[in-house]
């Protein structure tokens, strides 16, 4: 039983934060082996870079004082009512996912850089 437990903590310490929503569902990524900590890829193995701001839509009546300290995360710029680009203090995928699960939020979703090909 004891070992379960420690290998459950170090799978959390591991994987805990390594998605977040789009589309209502979770996207599981991979962070690289070989590059920087913001370097991950995708389920079709394609590389993506995060940066650490969030777009984020709030609710009807609900205001972005009142998730600033609480999530630490800071205005970049409004766009609309309730749409705003923020910046995130602490690790932006923790961030968008707990804001994302917030009731107070239509969603979160970490601002990604994909790869562009040409065909």
């Amino acid at each position: 039983m004891k070992w379960i437990l420690i290998l459950s903590f170090l799978y959390s310490i591991g994987f805990a934060d390594n998605y977040y929503y789009s589309n209502n569902q979770k996207i599981y990524i991979t962070p690289s082996k070989y590059r920087t900590a913001k370097v991950y890829f995708d389920e079709d193995d394609k590389e993506i870079r995060l940066t650490n701001r969030i777009l984020l839509k709030l609710k009807d009546n609900v205001y972005f004082a009142e998730l600033k300290k609480e999530f630490e995360i800071e205005l970049v710029k409004k766009y609309a009512n309730n749409l705003y680009l923020v910046k995130s203090k602490n690790n932006v995928l923790e961030t968008a996912n707990r804001l994302y699960e917030d009731d107070r939020t239509l969603f979160a979703h970490p601002d990604l850089i994909r790869k562009v090909i040409k065909r």
